[in-house]
C-alpha cells in the first residue's frame, strides 16, 4: 500500500541558496580559467610552456586582480629567464632554416626552440653546459 504521507518538497530558499552557491562556484571557475586562458597566451612561444605557465601562476598568485598581473609578470619573466622564450629577430623561421647553424649546440637550441620539446631542452642545455 503506498505511503499516504507525502514528502516536502524543498523550500524555495533552499532552492534559491543552493542556486546562489553555484552561481558562486561558477563565477569563481569562470575567473580561473580566463586566468589560466590568459597566461597561455602569454607564454604561447615559450620553449617549455608548462615551465612557463607554473612560473606565471607562482608569480601572480598574491596579486590581487590576477588578470591585471599577467603583463607585467609576463614581462618580469621574460627578463628573468630569457632562455624559456624563443628569440624575437626579425629573422623569419625559414631563414634560419636556410642557414644552419655552425655547431652542434646551436642546432640543438634551434631544436629545442622548434620543437618546444622538453627533451630536446635537456639536451641543448647539456651541450651549452659542456657535459
Amino acid at each position: 500500500m503506498p505511503d499516504p504521507t507525502p514528502t516536502p518538497s524543498p523550500q524555495p530558499h533552499d532552492e534559491l541558496a543552493a542556486a546562489r552557491t553555484e552561481i558562486e562556484r561558477l563565477k569563481t571557475e569562470h575567473a580561473r580559467e580566463t586566468v589560466r586562458r590568459a597566461i597561455e597566451q602569454s607564454v604561447a612561444d615559450s620553449i617549455d610552456p608548462e615551465t612557463a605557465r607554473l612560473l606565471m601562476e607562482r608569480a601572480i598568485e598574491s596579486a590581487p586582480d590576477k588578470t591585471a598581473a599577467i603583463p607585467g609578470a609576463s614581462k618580469a619573466l621574460r627578463a628573468a629567464k630569457p632562455f624559456l622564450f624563443a628569440p624575437r629577430s626579425g629573422a623569419s623561421a625559414s631563414s634560419s632554416a636556410a642557414a644552419p647553424p655552425a655547431d652542434e649546440a646551436a642546432r640543438a637550441a634551434r631544436q629545442a626552440r622548434e620543437s618546444g620539446d622538453r627533451k630536446d631542452l635537456l639536451r641543448y642545455l647539456r651541450l651549452r653546459a659542456g657535459g
